[in-house]
């Protein structure tokens, strides 16, 4: 299933862009307004809210879909690393390919906290 831009009234890489900025980022639509504003395309807030409601449940379907799976076996990988002479744990989910699914770095411990 595709999804549908027909009768939008700005090209679909504008609309797709101000969605993700709508729902990935802590934004108003206000906000999603003036920053399509500056890169050059006049959006009120109100049509950047209905493209939020409109297309938003379409993107998501879209991208699970694409989504790679998480197989049912996997492990935990923690090397220990040094960064400019301070000790950071990196934590690795790697699946049963070898591919990492995941990754964490922490900061170094203090070590009273230890």
């Amino acid at each position: 299933m595709a999804i549908s831009f027909k009768g939008a009234h700005c090209p679909p890489d504008i609309l797709r862009r101000g969605v993700r900025w709508d729902v990935a980022y802590p934004l108003r639509t206000r906000h999603v307004a003036a920053l399509m504003l500056e890169r050059g395309g006049h959006v009120d807030h109100s049509t950047s809210n209905r493209w939020v409601v409109t297309y938003s449940p379409q993107l998501a379907a879209a991208c699970h879909r694409r989504k790679r799976l998480v197989w049912v076996s996997w492990r935990m990988d923690e090397p220990s690393l040094q960064v400019q002479g301070q000790g950071y744990s990196l934590y690795r989910a790697v699946d049963k390919q070898g591919q990492t699914m995941d990754l964490w770095l922490t900061e170094p411990r203090a070590k009273e906290a230890a």
